[in-house]
């Protein structure tokens, strides 16, 4: 049996994500989701360890117990956290479905920097993501929760920081993730990533929100930790140095290794960055450093310096990176900072050539073997998009596999896929381990395509110009 507190801790055992949805459209999979589909996944799925032993966090779990309790109220989700949560605590712009009235101050979603994303619908089944709010109500939020703000809900925030003991002693909180001093929790969509924490102990609270399903989504629960800590990326003492000071470091430096930094001047300090190698899609953000010498830059936030010196004889300036554990040295080897590239644009067009059903083949491409990749056009309010879908009839029977991490049950999956080059595309920077390079020949006409996904390549023909629609 699995109970409320199962589900509240996220050891219930159920899986991290459905994987059963069949979306009218997938660049906005919830809508139209119901409670028989939820239903009948749950139906197909095996539990691989009793309820109560161990902590997997699970999307799945939240849906049922956000509904399960709607259940019991007699009210939709929404209102319960309206009434119950929002009001006391004067949080008048969180909602699952905003009024007409509000939704033009709603941010724009995007699934990388320059590609916007369209709108999610959520189902009844929204206790897991389904929350839209701003930042200034999630300060309210978790204002209470630190016990920052007095609030009439007090005794019932204290509960799910509350630990509680596992059949294995481990012990977790309510929803929370947590160390028992420091709370947080974190959250992603196609188009959104956001954090919330706090600390009672030191009675800070931070909230992070961000219009972009991008690298933001991995450095959050660190920022987060940091800055309820009190340490902020400039240090307490710092020096001030002339704008021509620090322009003398900019640049492009390189490593014996190949890998190459570029450093700005930004304000009062150097900006440090990677530079993504060719057709490279996850760019690293980089870090600031602020003088703490005439030679010597610091970072709090992350606790990394960069150190500039200058060789004997006039030779390139030299820059010194170190992190606690790791540094690297490099040399400048051009005055010239290369802009940061903009989205690549393609004519849509183009994605009508590509379109069509693409099979892998054996025997001197003879005889197909595997699933059939399915290329697609779709166009929208924001314009024409490429979209791939993988036909394939055994992911229900992986599903019933007691390693499995949703409930399965479907043959279709689908997934946006953006372009690199004309003719290279991947999905969203989240998911960057997968790679489509499309094959054309003398006359310009696709003729099949490689994949590479996570360190694996195959080869696939292109047996039709005409993919198969999908109900």
């Amino acid at each position: 049996p699995i109970t409320l507190l199962h589900l509240a801790t996220h050891t219930s055992g159920l899986p991290r994500h459905r994987g059963e949805v069949h979306p009218a459209n997938w660049r906005n999979p919830e809508a139209g989701y119901s409670v028989e589909q939820l239903a009948a996944g749950l139906a197909r799925f095996r539990l691989a360890r009793a309820p109560g032993t161990q902590y997997q966090y699970s999307n799945v779990g939240m849906e049922i117990l956000g509904y399960a309790i709607a259940l019991k109220a007699g009210k939709d989700y929404e209102t319960l956290v309206r009434d119950r949560i929002c009001r006391p605590l004067g949080m008048e712009s969180t909602f699952v479905s905003v009024p007409p009235e509000l939704r033009p101050r709603m941010a724009r979603g995007h699934a990388m920097p320059g590609r916007p994303v369209p709108d999610m619908d959520f189902s009844p089944l929204c206790a897991s993501a389904g929350l839209r709010s701003t930042a200034n109500d999630l300060l309210k939020f978790v204002s209470a929760c630190a016990g920052l703000t007095p609030s009439p809900l007090e005794p019932l925030l204290e509960k799910p920081e509350a630990p509680h003991a596992l059949k294995s002693g481990a012990k977790v909180p309510l929803a929370w993730q947590s160390d028992g001093n420091f709370f947080q929790h974190s959250g992603m969509t196609y188009g959104f990533t956001a954090n919330v924490a706090f600390d009672r102990n030191r009675r800070r609270a931070v909230v992070m929100l961000a219009n972009c399903n991008s690298s933001l989504g991995f450095i959050q629960g660190r920022l987060g930790r940091a800055i309820s800590a009190g340490r902020s990326p400039e240090p307490a003492r710092t020096v001030s140095l002339a704008p021509a000071m620090l322009n003398q470091y900019a640049g492009l430096y390189r490593t014996d290794g190949g890998a190459t930094y570029t450093v700005r001047r930004e304000g009062a300090g150097l900006m440090v960055r990677p530079l993504n190698e060719p057709g490279e899609r996850f760019r690293d953000d980089g870090f600031g450093v602020f003088p703490q010498s005439a030679s010597v830059l610091y970072n709090k936030l992350w606790d990394v310096d960069a150190v500039f010196s200058r060789a004997a004889g006039g030779a390139a300036p030299r820059m010194t990176v170190a992190w606690p554990k790791f540094t690297l040295e490099a040399v400048r080897v051009s005055n010239d900072i290369p802009p940061t590239p903009d989205p690549i644009q393609v004519d849509p067009s183009i994605y009508d050539s590509f379109a069509g059903r693409y099979r892998h083949m054996l025997f001197c491409g003879l005889v197909p073997v595997g699933p059939t990749l399915i290329i697609r056009r779709e166009d929208d309010e924001l314009g024409a998009h490429l979209m791939a879908y993988m036909r394939c009839k055994y992911i229900a029977a992986l599903a019933r596999n007691q390693d499995s991490n949703d409930l399965g049950g479907t043959d279709m999956t689908g997934l946006e896929l953006f372009p690199d080059t004309k003719t290279a595309y991947g999905p969203a920077v989240t998911l960057a381990n997968l790679r489509l390079e499309f094959a054309l020949n003398k006359q310009g006409k696709t003729t099949g395509l490689t994949v590479e996904a996570n360190g694996k390549t195959f080869t696939a023909k292109r047996v039709s110009a005409k993919p198969v629609a999908w109900k």
